[in-house]
């Protein structure tokens, strides 16, 4: 009973300081959380998600709104087991637990640009790449300034957003374990005017800019292959631009999730609808009433902080034409995801 009042309380805190963001973003990353306290059952098979949402809402910044001394011993002391010089490090499913781990177990790396990499050229990165963390909205790249690290995500979601003059913004491009940040080092771009960040957290690895110049400089084949996704990344955004122009929010969500959901494990996708909302660039209402139209199709089921995936060949039907020509480019020219 103390666990699921605990639960509650968080939920409601939640959900009063989404009220308060004015950056929609942040609106969503809280109500998220929210979602989450409110579907948990408040028993011990909880306590370690308990303790994950707890990080999360100080990675949000909500320090000293909730009170972490009232929590239930066990909640507490997962927190307190998990944290170090105030930065929360169990933002991560249960099985990153064993990350990190080498590189050079190739065959069982996530990351499909690293996974097929030569031998030859996975060992020009490997002794400088590094196992990390990527937690909720951590930004990766940051718009217009230099590059200082390339991620390689083997679980959780980045999302490429483009910035107008006016403050108003819109997701470009998505990828994860398919792979990278930081494409401009590729074309000799040390930045780019595009901000990248992780919705979803994970784990993954990075690299420094300057040890990635200098390997791409002793293999043209390393380089070769590392281009090959920054032309499938064009393909993609070129994609969501004839989406934006030509479909409605229903068939743009469609296509949404199922960008999602090819990078994500299972069918549960940790999405609110105020992410959907700022990540296609239009109200929150409209998504909702997309959402509610899939969910009445029973294409996807619909619930605070996640949707789930119910029929994936028409949700396909509905995103149309505009899904489906970036993932045969990356199949063709880099392999399954």
């Amino acid at each position: 009973m103390l666990a699921q009042t605990f639960s509650l309380k968080n939920a409601e805190t939640c959900e009063k300081r989404a009220t308060t963001c004015a950056d929609a973003f942040l609106k969503a990353d809280w109500l998220a959380i929210a979602g989450q306290w409110r579907g948990l059952s408040g028993d011990k098979s909880d306590q370690a998600t308990m303790a994950r949402l707890i990080g999360r809402m100080t990675q949000c910044d909500a320090g000293g709104l909730w009170p972490l001394a009232a929590a239930p011993d066990p909640i507490r002391r997962s927190h307190e087991r998990t944290a170090k010089g105030g930065q929360v490090l169990n933002l991560v499913p249960p099985r990153a637990a064993d990350h990190p781990r080498s590189v050079a177990d190739q065959s069982g790396m996530r990351n499909g640009l690293l996974r097929t990499l030569s031998t030859a050229d996975l060992a020009l990165l490997e002794p400088t790449l590094e196992p990390v963390l990527l937690d909720l909205r951590l930004v990766l790249v940051h718009a217009n300034q230099a590059v200082e690290h390339v991620y390689f995500p083997e679980h959780g979601l980045a999302s490429v957003v483009a910035r107008a003059v006016d403050g108003s913004r819109m997701e470009v491009g998505t990828f994860g374990r398919d792979g990278m940040s930081g494409v401009s080092l590729l074309l000799g771009v040390d930045r780019t005017p595009n901000e990248t960040f992780m919705p979803v957290a994970g784990y993954g690895h990075r690299i420094t800019a300057e040890s990635l110049r200098r390997a791409l400089g002793q293999s043209v084949s390393l380089h070769a292959a590392l281009l090959r996704f920054a032309h499938v990344s064009s393909v993609q955004a070129a994609h969501t631009a004839l989406a934006t122009g030509s479909q409605t929010i229903e068939q743009r969500l469609a296509r949404s999730l199922l960008m999602a959901h090819d990078r994500l494990d299972g069918d549960v996708l940790s999405l609110t609808h105020d992410l959907l909302a700022a990540m296609l660039a239009v109200r929150r209402p409209g998504v909702t009433v997309a959402t509610q139209l899939l969910e009445g199709e029973q294409i996807i089921k619909a619930e605070r902080g996640r949707i789930t995936i119910l029929d994936r060949a028409r949700l396909e039907a509905v995103a149309g034409g505009s899904y489906g020509a970036p993932e045969a480019e990356y199949a063709r020219l880099i392999g399954p995801t």
